[in-house]
């Protein structure tokens, strides 16, 4: 019978920032890949958004998967927020999404901004995984 069992989280959940910087206007922005070959199960994202504070500008942030890490971005399914336009809605804004659809080793975050406006704010975006796991009981790693 399979057992379920609390893993130390410090040592098997990874998370590295794909994105650090400034969003503006009417732009596609990338970020770093994240290899995610050691990662097992889940991929989530996290996402910090600073003072948005823009009527008419809208932004998608979302998980985007490739098998080599540098061509052939593909977005992943349920893997994507929406960030309305808005006065102060969005301002100082964290979320975090989990997805099982990835199937490429490397992840990134990718920031489309539509609408016009002039937003031009922080943000910050990790990908995430748990790492795997081997063994039995007590939460044995590779």
């Amino acid at each position: 019978m399979p057992a379920t069992f609390l893993v130390d989280a410090k040592n098997t959940l990874a998370f590295d920032y794909s994105y650090f910087g400034t969003i503006v206007t009417d732009t596609t922005t990338t970020g770093s890949a994240v290899d995610c070959q050691l990662g097992d199960g889940m991929t989530h994202l996290h996402y910090i958004v600073g003072a948005y504070g823009d009527l008419v500008t809208q932004a998608v942030i979302k998980l985007q998967e490739s098998a080599d890490g540098s061509t052939s971005w593909t977005d992943i399914t349920d893997a994507t927020v929406t960030l309305a336009a808005s006065a102060t809605a969005n301002d100082e804004t964290a979320g975090f999404i989990s997805t099982k659809l990835r199937s490429k080793r490397y992840v990134r975050v990718a920031i489309v901004t539509s609408g016009g406006g002039t937003v031009s704010v922080q943000v910050a975006a990790s990908v995430g995984f748990r790492k795997k796991i081997a063994g039995t009981g007590n939460g044995a790693q590779l």
